[in-house]
């Protein structure tokens, strides 16, 4: 029996809607225990997201029958055809603190892999048959993730249970629509977070790049990323009597803007000059992470930024120099310009990083002292002097006079 509707269940699904699909062997589907995986991949810098990705699942009624060889199958409707009622795939819940960087998956980047549970509920169901479902990753508002834009269909075969046949029981078979309404089944969701460009073709077809198009233009460097991204900080010393061997100390916090689907704090990998590895900084949080940079030293970069993520940097040591600060990409950063900003008052600088490859500045500059004022400070005494001496000479001249 079991044979028998694997066979029923990747033959409907090869005949289903006349819709030419595919079915390779290498996306095997797991009949008992149906799932949807959820595949993530990033830039191998970039922390797992705090964010939930959620599936929206329907009654698809546009289609009522499908060919099954020489044979017609009747599509079956449930009793309840309510979105999210008779069928659900459990939420998909990822968080840095537990998931960290991934797993390595080439010279590019990591990749995440989770999985939610397809549930169907029996009692919305009238009997035996088949019932077809649309399927939908809600398009969620998590900056940095491409969300994958694929339709799905969920077939969902009721049969009764071979040792009970008053009980019935459930398989349940995935499948991707592509180009020309064609469908390929396929067993997971993919998603691109900090990851410009999805790895070669794979089984599970990764989402691609979106092409360009009117509605989607391409990048150009004065417009912000919807990506990850890094920032590069680096310290020079200047000066003849700046100490060009001296460590100055960095305290940095990042306050996340990511509204929406957040579910929690952020971590942001952090590599570079004197940084020990598997560093991060975690948003929002009210105690700065200290690093230690010299002139000429390679800097420190933080890694899995979005647009909205601020970054402020305070200089804790810097005092007796006057602190400037620039950046080298303005059409990568917000919040800095080209030209260097005299920040001494505070010795903090606050600004957004919104493309890869952003580079910042903070120069450490003391001069030796101008003596501009030495005749102001000598100018009281002289005086003193020489009204001492005028007054001298009156005297000797008074006692002259009385000779």
């Amino acid at each position: 029996m079991r044979k028998n509707l694997n066979r029923l269940a990747t033959l409907a699904l090869s005949g289903m809607m006349v819709m030419s699909m595919a079915v390779p062997a290498m996306a095997a589907q797991n009949f008992d225990q149906p799932v949807i995986n959820k595949v993530l991949y990033t830039d191998g810098h970039t922390f797992a997201p705090n964010t939930t990705f959620t599936f929206d699942v329907t009654h698809d009624s546009s289609v009522s029958s499908f060919k099954n060889g020489e044979s017609t199958v009747t599509l079956s409707t449930p009793k309840d055809t309510a979105k999210n009622s008779a069928v659900t795939v459990a939420p998909i819940k990822f968080n840095p603190a537990d998931d960290q960087l991934g797993t390595r998956l080439d010279n590019d980047g990591n990749v995440f892999r989770k999985s939610g549970a397809i549930n169907v509920n029996l009692d919305k169901f009238p009997g035996e048959g088949y019932y077809l479902f649309n399927l939908k990753e809600h398009k969620g508002t998590y900056e940095g993730i491409r969300y994958d834009e694929h339709d799905y269909k969920l077939l969902v075969i009721i049969y009764k249970d071979e040792a009970d046949h008053d009980k019935l029981k459930s398989k349940v078979v995935v499948s991707r629509v592509g180009e020309n309404n064609t469908s390929v089944k396929t067993s997971s969701i993919g998603n691109n977070y900090g990851r410009e460009t999805p790895p070669p073709e794979t089984p599970e077809n990764p989402p691609v790049t979106p092409p360009e198009t009117p509605e989607n233009p391409p990048i150009t460097p004065d417009t912000p990323d919807n990506d990850t991204h890094d920032v590069l900080i680096k310290k020079v010393v200047k000066g003849a009597m700046a100490n060009k061997s001296m460590t100055f100390d960095f305290e940095i916090k990042i306050e996340s803007d990511k509204k929406g689907d957040k579910d929690g704090r952020e971590f942001y990998a952090v590599t570079g000059e004197n940084v020990a590895a598997g560093t991060f900084i975690e948003s929002d949080v009210q105690d700065a992470k200290v690093f230690h940079v010299k002139d000429g030293g390679e800097g420190i970069r933080i890694w899995g930024l979005t647009n909205g993520d601020k970054i402020t940097v305070k200089e804790a040591n810097g005092t007796g120099y006057t602190m400037l600060v620039k950046t080298e990409t303005p059409s990568l950063i917000t919040g800095l310009t080209g030209v260097d900003q005299d920040v001494t008052a505070s010795y903090t600088t606050v600004f957004n990083a919104i493309h890869d490859d952003a580079k910042v500045t903070v120069t450490n500059k003391k001069d030796a002292i101008t003596p501009t004022g030495i005749v102001m400070n000598v100018a009281p005494y002289a005086m003193m002097l020489a009204v001492a001496g005028g007054l001298g000479v009156v005297f000797m001249n008074r006692k002259k006079e009385e000779e």
